[in-house]
């Protein structure tokens, strides 16, 4: 695990300026990458890395280049079938003098160029340079567990790892994408492949950008299933195919030279993917948990621990551990508004103490269908009957007359709309000032209306089943744009690494192919994996209500928090410049006197506050 930088330019650039200021960039980088930094630098293009050895200690230097030099790589993540891939190298006759999987890269790159990426098991985001070409290879892996961040100006194209460290390499201050700050308010994060700051942009996933004589061309290489697959034949195959799927990818997960352990929340996925490492693994598998006073997940996960004889770690949070807000602030570059942040900070933290490596259960829901509002959808199916005209008059209607925060306005707004704005609306904060929401009416014109922010992505779906669409939604813009970027920020902060097994893109496509009520059936969902799941947890871990990995942050915000939610109706506050402060002063008050629970929404208006502070006092951008 690693992180890198780097700047492909014209001739006309001095290489003691693009020395300059690469280093300046990957120094941003140092917790990404501890243990050894490396640098390359050519007539037009200028290559940075910081590594975490993880894999061959001794070598595996980077930047890796082949036998002539006419290629090199810098390169984050993991390539799991790096050994066999190496094994067919060595056949066709390449020459190795490292033990790790960067170097297959190179080599593979040798024979197959650019389409390499398509014989890659992993996660990962590299940049390869072909001195022949003169080409160089942006690449990000299939699901965006690895982060890749860029911005073209008509002098350079520029790239690192995390968008603070490309910041750090221009000589001007970024402007505010407004179009990003509408994203960042309705959800909590900017979407890809935009980012809170103009023309700095994040390399979609399963992307290849290649950048050639002053040109840049995106490309696709993957994508989630958008037609039906053949289903399994049985519910029997299904699960004996999953349960080896599962284990293929646990177990590739634990090739490492360094400490390596699991995080283990005792929710399903977690547990599912504890059991199956304690099983591969050469002795007691180091796991680690985080808690909340008054909180009743952390014997779920002692269950787990004890069946398994785990090494097992806890970690109580209270309420001042939110006071981390800045170092998160500067750890995600720019505005990220998910309070489980602090909780996965903390248990990378921990882990951190005792291990390396720490693989993760994310995934499981977008795959199987583990989110309530896949439920929700479903008890609500059957408004979609009633035509639309009519919901729209004896629903919509009503909900136009009712004042912002009166009872029951949004649940008649969402059903009043059609099935995929319904989504939208659910998930996405009302930002319209007319009917109370966040964004100053003279921003309104750049945000995307709030039932129109995923319609290009349920069009994309447009053949699969309802359920599979809104997790084929899901996983195109929630998966990789606030999950995965909080386990690998808050991760690597740490310099740990951490590896999802579910992810695999082998199982993403085996659960595309899974019918409907083998996802959802009556109230339960994931419902197919618990099934697998009963093979190896207690009862207990399985049948009991969904939780959230998140701080109590609701119970915080009205007593010990109190003070920091005042920030935002401070007559100095920073966000004045964006919202409409009236109604920002409706939610303080309704979630204060414990009317309504607002607090997801309040939390993110916080680090936007915060995030805006630290910009305008000049506070760096790197972590």
């Amino acid at each position: 695990m690693c992180g890198f930088a780097g700047i492909h330019t014209g001739p006309s650039a001095s290489s003691e300026h693009l020395e300059r200021t690469v280093r300046r960039m990957t120094a941003c980088l140092v917790h990404r990458g501890p243990d050894e930094e490396g640098y390359f630098v050519g007539t037009t293009v200028a290559l940075g890395s910081r590594r975490l050895k993880i894999i061959d200690l001794a070598g595996g230097r980077m930047p890796m280049e082949n036998e002539s030099g006419s290629v090199r790589v810098v390169y984050n993540g993991e390539i799991y079938n790096y050994r066999s891939l190496r094994r067919d190298l060595v056949r066709r006759g390449h020459k190795f003098k490292s033990d790790s999987d960067t170097e297959v890269l190179v080599h593979l790159y040798e024979d197959e160029g650019i389409q390499l990426v398509h014989r890659l098991i992993g996660m990962f985001a590299f940049a390869l340079w072909d001195a022949e070409q003169e080409s160089l290879h942006l690449v990000r892996d299939r699901l965006g567990i690895k982060p890749l961040h860029y911005r073209q100006d008509v002098s350079a194209l520029t790239f690192a790892s995390e968008l603070g460290a490309l910041v750090e390499g221009q000589t001007e201050t970024p402007e505010i994408d407004l179009e990003g700050l509408a994203d960042y308010l309705a959800l909590g994060y900017v979407r890809t492949p935009r980012s809170i700051y103009e023309g700095y942009r994040k390399l979609p996933p399963a992307s290849v950008l290649t950048s050639h004589a002053g040109e840049i061309e995106i490309s696709s290489y993957w994508g989630l299933p958008r037609t039906p697959g053949p289903a399994p034949s049985s519910v029997e195959s299904a699960l004996e195919e999953l349960d080896g799927l599962l284990r293929t990818a646990v177990h590739d997960r634990l090739v490492a030279d360094v400490p390596l352990g699991a995080f283990l929340s005792g929710g399903v996925d977690s547990s599912l993917v504890v059991a199956l490492a304690a099983e591969g693994a050469t002795g007691p598998l180091a796991t680690f948990s985080v808690g909340f006073d008054g909180d009743d997940e952390l014997p779920y996960a002692r269950m787990v621990a004890d069946r398994y004889g785990t090494d097992h770690h806890e970690l109580v949070l209270g309420p001042e551990d939110c006071k981390i807000l800045d170092r998160l602030i500067d750890a995600f570059g720019e505005p990220f508004g998910d309070d489980s942040a602090i909780p996965t900070y903390f248990v990378s933290q921990l882990a951190r103490t005792q291990v390396t490596v720490a693989l993760s259960g994310d995934g499981g829901d977008e795959l199987f269908a583990g989110y309530d509002r896949y439920l929700h959808d479903a008890a609500w199916a059957w408004i979609d009957r009633v035509p639309g005209a009519l919901r729209t008059v004896a629903l919509g209607a009503p909900a136009s007359l009712l004042p912002a925060g009166a009872f029951g306005v949004n649940r008649l707004r969402a059903l009043a709309a059609g099935r995929d704005d319904r989504y939208s609306l659910h998930v996405a904060e009302e930002l319209d000032a007319e009917r109370g929401g966040l964004l100053r009416k003279g921003l309104r014109s750049w945000a995307t209306p709030r039932h129109r922010l995923f319609r290009a992505e349920f069009e994309a779906a447009a053949a699969l089943p309802y359920p599979a669409r809104l997790q084929y939604v899901d996983t195109v813009s929630y998966l990789p744009d606030d999950i995965l970027t909080k386990v690998d920020r808050m991760s690597m902060v740490h310099s740990l690494e951490a590896r999802v097994p579910i992810l695999d893109h082998r199982i993403v496509e085996f659960a595309s192919r899974l019918p409907s009520d083998w996802r959802i059936q009556g109230r339960t969902g994931k419902w197919l994996l618990k099934r697998l799941a009963e093979r190896y947890l207690p009862r207990e871990v399985l049948h009991r209500p969904k939780r959230g990995f998140s701080v109590p942050i609701k119970a915080w915000m009205r007593q010990e928090l109190h003070e920091l939610v005042g920030e935002l109706l401070a007559p100095g506050a920073e966000v004045r410049r964006y919202l409409e402060m009236p109604n920002v002063a409706r939610l303080v008050h309704e979630h204060r006197s414990a009317r309504r629970d607002h607090s997801e929404t309040l939390w993110r208006l916080l680090v936007l506050e915060r995030w805006l502070a630290r910009r305008r006092t000049g506070k760096s951008s790197c972590v």
